[in-house]
């Protein structure tokens, strides 16, 4: 099975609240014993975002990319790199 995240929007706060959303949505948490592949795309000029789906294991797919996006993926129970924490957090 393959998930793939479409249009995360959030404003540029930097309170979190992306990292938290994806992170969460590509978790074995979520998914639970049956995880599927999870894509995405980013605009290349994104770096903020970029980064974030990087630091959550998320790899490029050279493949499926071009010149102004980034087509990413990962494995929803591949270990999770600065796993967000989803107890405890308050949204405003």
């Amino acid at each position: 099975m393959t998930v793939h995240l479409v249009r995360i929007i959030v404003a540029p706060l930097k309170r979190g609240l992306g990292r938290l959303l994806v992170g969460f949505f590509s978790s074995r948490r979520y998914w639970g014993p049956a995880p599927p592949m999870i894509t995405l795309r980013v605009y290349r000029d994104n770096s903020a975002a970029v980064a974030i789906y990087s630091s959550l294991g998320f790899a490029e797919v050279p493949a499926d990319s071009n010149a102004n996006a980034m087509a990413m993926e990962k494995k929803a129970n591949q270990a999770l790199r600065n796993e967000p924490s989803f107890t405890g957090m308050a949204l405003r």
